[in-house]
């Protein structure tokens, strides 16, 4: 998926979504925006919201030693953490 931000030369947020087919990734939609389950990954640790948005301000703040939880994550009529 970074092929694509570096192809478009992005600068903001896209929400791409695709299939697994076998060994083969299939992309069906590609969106200006940010995704709803954005809290879903902010919730593993994985603060993409976050970093666009400093990005956007400018600040310029480097993230290290992220640390992303593994989990299984399912959306309904509202999110849960299931650890």
């Amino acid at each position: 998926m970074m092929l694509i931000a570096d192809k478009i030369n992005l600068n903001g947020c896209i929400n791409i979504q695709f299939k697994k087919i076998d060994k083969r990734i299939i992309i069906f939609d590609i969106n200006p925006r940010l995704s709803s389950t954005v809290l879903f990954r902010d919730m593993i640790g994985f603060k993409d919201c976050v970093w666009w948005i400093n990005s956007l301000l400018k600040f310029n703040k480097k993230f290290t030693n992220i640390k992303i939880k593994k989990a299984k994550l399912f959306k309904s009529f509202s999110e849960s953490f299931i650890k």
